[in-house]
């Protein structure tokens, strides 16, 4: 009986993961198969996949880049404004939310939790698809919890660590969210070791269209380069190289990433070869930059930086945009 018992289980659970689905990032079964209409456009989402149910004319999107948000409101909100303002089709958030402090610097009591929460208002009142992942600051149960309460007042959240592939019209997105060095990893944030990053490849499967991996940390890209989009102040490319073999295994030609805040603005492909910005390639890892102030690699002081990605079949061009008081 007990064995019987155990069989019948199994298939009662074999059953309902066909039905709905199973969250590889976090355990949890999810639902399949709902339609949601953002921005006019309707997307399915189904286990781990969002696909978009149109298909126009041309070969050609526009992407607003966000990364290293860390809590900072009025900038996250400018950007956005930003993107609605030059008519985006979406945008991509790699990761770092949040701060991860209690107490924030700008004078007031800000958990992570209502910090997620605010950023991701943000993102949700533009109306425009937001594709976002978690970075090395984020607890996970601060970015579900979060997701949980928003989604269904901002359908247009599209939370890629579930959703691990977006099936766009003009473009294709496969996500690796957390971050790849566990030294530097918050305490409930989401460590992606090196067989995840090399499993994140299998998405590709029936992708037709060019493929941004959307990641936390940059790929490894420098060798003989002397800055690259994962060079910290020492010189160091602390890119990850697991990350850069994945995507050449796999066939990724774009990777949309930020963490090292002063290598924002920089773009390299993986066999090094420095990309510029408005310079149509036919790949490369750029680095968002973030929304603190900072001083990049060459000296220049920002007071926070965004990005767009442009792109056009089978090449693309990014450029900086930066915060203006």
């Amino acid at each position: 009986m007990k064995k019987l018992t155990a069989l019948v289980s199994l298939l009662i659970l074999l059953v309902g993961l066909s039905y709905f689905g199973y969250n590889s990032l976090t355990g949890d079964v999810v639902t399949i198969d709902q339609i949601k209409e953002i921005n006019g456009i309707q997307y399915h989402f189904a286990a781990d996949r969002v696909s978009m149910l149109r298909d126009d004319s041309d070969s050609k999107a526009v992407y607003g880049l966000l990364s290293d948000t860390h809590g900072q409101i009025e900038k996250t909100s400018y950007f956005v404004e930003e993107f609605e303002r030059l008519k985006v089709d979406g945008i991509l958030v790699a990761g770092d939310l949040v701060n991860n402090e209690h107490f924030s610097k700008r004078g007031i009591l800000w958990t992570d939790q209502d910090e997620m929460e605010t950023v991701l208002k943000s993102l949700g009142e533009s109306g425009l698809p937001a594709f976002i992942i978690t970075g090395n600051h984020d607890r996970l149960v601060d970015y579900d919890s979060a997701f949980s309460k928003l989604s269904s007042s901002y359908p247009n959240l599209i939370n890629m660590n579930q959703y691990r592939v977006f099936d766009g019209d003009d473009i294709d997105i496969v996500s690796l969210p957390g971050y790849t060095d566990q030294r530097f990893i918050a305490p409930g944030a989401f460590y992606a070791d090196q067989e995840y990053i090399r499993e994140t490849g299998k998405y590709v499967t029936g992708l037709e269209d060019s493929i941004i991996l959307l990641a936390h940390g940059p790929a490894y890209t420098t060798r003989s380069l002397s800055n690259g989009p994962g060079t910290i102040i020492s010189g160091l490319d602390v890119g990850d190289r697991t990350t850069a073999e994945m995507m050449k295994h796999a066939g990724i030609n774009y990777g949309v990433m930020g963490h090292i805040h002063e290598a924002g603005g920089l773009a390299a492909t993986l066999s090094s070869v420095v990309v510029k910005p408005n310079t149509w390639a036919e790949e490369f890892v750029v680095n968002v930059g973030g929304l603190e102030d900072w001083t990049l690699l060459d000296g220049r002081e920002h007071h926070g930086m965004a990005g767009l990605l442009t792109i056009d079949g089978e090449i693309a061009k990014y450029e900086s945009l930066f915060y203006v008081k």
